[in-house]
């Protein structure tokens, strides 16, 4: 297996090089071997084996990461079960998805039904390797729980040869050199923060965790001499908001900054490359694909709203509403193809059959691919507005909003009238005093008849807990107001 034969050699070869960092821990490679085989040999002595679905709750984001390093080993398949979570929807997890074992550094029982093992600490004496079971490519190594922004959330097995081949293209598309320092301030629950990296450790590059939630960023970087930082769009916002406005970068040593999750608006493009680092990529993908798209500055600075080129191994096409490719700079449904594809949601097949056709993958996003091969993300499907006969895009308004120098986040919708029409409207959240009446006269002059009928000023914008907005959760807030 991909993972673990590059962390024995790593250890073999470079034993004393850091693997993982925290604020105030270190783990060198030679130790990082030993304990994921002492939580093999402990795991294994507790039943656990090659098949079984195991759930990871965990407060210690390091004690997490390398037990999922050790279930990797063991080929059971994992499952996050996030502290930030209410029970409630742990619990259904659980019994959902068959979960024989919850492994834990926190005396919570979420479950009377199955076992419940207590990890507090990793081992600080060597371990001897397990035994383990032959684990083959097509079993499933972890399932991820969609952030149900479009409904219920849903389930993604991947399967180990699924995740070799994600790795393997991360590192493609994102390179990292050995030696060098990659910081995810994302806790490890999430899919791609654990993803990304494993993809580290097989670089023999070193992960930098960020444990504690207060923990500076800037300072962070700062101190530990951090090469790579990889941002959510809700994160680099607050990040941005963390630090005064200067005119020269804050963070010039770092070699890459990618921002992605979520929409990434043309000012924060602009304000982390004046303000942070000059080397801002944003990326596009998804849970079920991996990256797809990835976009270094020189291209933003060229394309507005470009998310990027296809990552190495990725095909990316923009088709009609009949499959049929469409031409240049015309907006389609986008849709993706790789080695990499999943074969589809866990029972469901419903959602399986919407998702991927003749080997493609369907994100239900909207898009258009310039004369020279970039992809420009136009908004969600889901959120198309017909209005007055004209389809209005989302992400057009939101980019106009966006383009104001008082707006800070912007997020557009449809909303039903007593006529039982649906018009477009956006609600905003701003740094200066303006009027909605100045955003409006913005937006008209921008864009005519495709501009929002109402914008709305709010403190904040609901968001899930990847920093996603919440547009339906938006939008019934919005109702009772208008």
């Amino acid at each position: 297996m991909l993972i673990s034969e590059a962390l024995t050699q790593h250890a073999t070869l470079t034993p004393y090089y850091p693997a993982i960092i925290s604020e105030n821990k270190l783990i060198h490679y030679s130790d990082l071997e030993k304990q994921a085989w002492g939580l093999v040999g402990l795991l294994h002595a507790n039943g656990i084996k090659s098949g079984d679905v195991v759930g990871l709750h965990f407060n210690s984001q390091i004690i997490h990461f390398v037990i999922s390093i050790a279930c990797l080993r063991l080929g059971v398949t994992q499952i996050s079960l996030p502290i930030n979570e209410p029970q409630i929807k742990q619990k259904k997890i659980i019994e959902k998805y068959h979960v024989s074992t919850v492994i834990s550094d926190l005396e919570i029982q979420l479950s009377n039904d199955i076992k419940f093992i207590i990890i507090t600490e990793l081992l600080s004496s060597p371990a001897p390797k397990t035994q383990t079971d032959i684990i083959s490519a097509t079993a499933n190594a972890t399932y991820i729980i969609g952030s149900g922004t479009t409904g219920d959330p849903k389930c993604i097995p991947l399967t180990f040869s699924n995740l070799e081949a994600l790795i393997k293209r991360d590192l493609a598309a994102r390179p990292i050199a050995a030696g060098e320092r990659h910081l995810y301030p994302s806790r490890i629950d999430y899919y791609t923060t654990k993803r990304r990296a494993l993809g580290c450790l097989v670089a023999g590059a070193t992960v930098v965790i960020q444990e504690h939630k207060g923990s500076s960023l800037i300072q962070m970087c700062e101190r530990l001499a951090i090469d790579h930082l990889s941002l959510g769009t809700a994160q680099a916002q607050r990040l941005l908001q963390s630090i005064p406005a200067v005119k020269t970068p804050r963070l010039p040593r770092l070699k890459t900054l990618y921002v992605g999750g979520a929409p990434v608006s043309e000012n924060l493009r602009i304000n982390l490359r004046t303000q942070v680092n000059q080397n801002v990529y944003v990326a596009y993908g998804s849970n079920e694909f991996g990256e797809a798209c990835i976009a270094p500055a020189e291209l933003q600075k060229r394309i507005p709203g470009v998310i990027g080129t296809p990552c190495p191994g990725v095909t990316v096409q923009v088709v009609d509403d009949s499959d049929v490719p469409c031409s240049a700079n015309t907006v389609g449904h986008i849709r993706l193809k790789s080695n990499a594809l999943f074969s589809g949601y866990l029972n469901n097949p419903a959602s399986t059959q919407k998702a991927l056709k003749s080997g493609w993958y369907y994100p239900k996003d909207f898009g258009l691919i310039t004369d020279d091969g970039a992809l420009v993300f136009k908004g969600r499907a889901d959120d198309l507005i017909i209005y007055q006969g004209i389809n209005i895009y989302p992400r057009d308004i939101e980019m106009t909003l966006e383009e104001h120098p008082s707006v800070v986040e912007s997020a557009a919708f449809g909303i039903r009238t007593n006529e039982d029409t649906v018009v477009p409207v956006a609600a905003v959240t701003t740094t200066a005093l303006t009027t909605e009446q100045q955003l409006l006269e913005h937006c008209q002059k921008n864009m005519g008849w495709h501009s929002p009928q109402r914008i709305f000023i709010v403190d904040e914008l609901p968001k899930n807990t990847a920093g996603k907005i919440l547009k339906r959760e938006l939008a019934i807030t919005i109702n009772k107001k208008a």
